[in-house]
């Protein structure tokens, strides 16, 4: 299960979803990688615990379940990598 911690949140960010995605810190447009961008989203639109298997089916709903699971932690490292650029 993967958990938003309460020390995570951050109100200056927010995610806009409607039209083109946009991840903002503040007024700041902050560059989320395509791949990471409906992983982001989805978190953002369903709270903060979710099921890996949920993310991994409803992501990639075409793909196997152990090629939708690499797509996953593929999305996941992308997001991680840069929340670790815009952070710190």
């Amino acid at each position: 299960m993967l958990e938003i911690s309460q020390e995570a949140h951050n109100p200056e960010f927010g995610v806009a979803v409607l039209g083109q995605f946009r991840l903002l810190r503040g007024m700041t447009v902050v560059r989320v990688p395509r791949a990471s961008q409906r992983l982001l989203a989805f978190l953002a639109l369903h709270g903060r615990n979710v099921e890996r298997a949920v993310l991994a089916g409803a992501l990639w709903p075409e793909a196997s379940e152990p090629h939708a699971y690499s797509s996953l932690r593929a999305a996941l490292t992308s997001m991680i990598q840069g929340a670790r650029e815009v952070c710190y």
